[in-house]
């Protein structure tokens, strides 16, 4: 996604609790998780994109953002993937959340198996997804997944 980013003239920005603690869930779960939302991302923000704000466009300049966050909360680790992007309706929001979404996007391409990707395997990690999204000023796609303390992972197997 990285490189779709960078090629697309999407700034992608990092902001990474480096202090906490690491989460217990499938790696390549959530490596997938991040996987699809910025690619996604990164695909939301060039459909916003007009042909003439493409072309008048300098070099080096940036033409969208996709911010990464990772917290860890008491309760939760939480990944959040925020665009600048159209943002979405709500029967758009409620069906992506209902499993049945699909890609309404022309110019950008997908198929609409990210976003069901993303929920599936959040819901395996014993997790949810959250959106909150305005049409027009972008969306902010939320992971939550459980914190589990490896000290009680580790009491039940003796």
């Amino acid at each position: 996604a990285e490189s779709e980013a960078r090629q697309k003239r999407i700034r992608l920005v990092y902001e990474v609790d480096l202090d906490a603690p690491t989460a217990l869930s499938d790696q390549v779960f959530v490596q997938r998780i991040v996987q699809n939302l910025v690619g996604n991302a990164v695909k939301a923000v060039c459909e916003s994109l007009s042909e003439d704000v493409i072309e008048s466009a300098v070099e080096g300049e940036y033409l969208g953002e996709v911010r990464v966050r990772y917290t860890c909360h008491p309760d939760a680790h939480v990944l959040e993937v925020e665009d600048t992007g159209p943002g979405m309706s709500e029967e758009i929001r409620q069906r992506i959340l209902a499993g049945s979404g699909r890609s309404q996007w022309g110019k950008a391409g997908g198929s609409g198996w990210g976003a069901k990707i993303v929920l599936d395997l959040a819901h395996a990690l014993g997790g949810s997804l959250e959106i909150d999204s305005t049409e027009g000023e972008g969306s902010v796609f939320r992971v939550r997944l459980p914190v589990k303390m490896e000290a009680s992972l580790g009491a039940n197997s003796a």
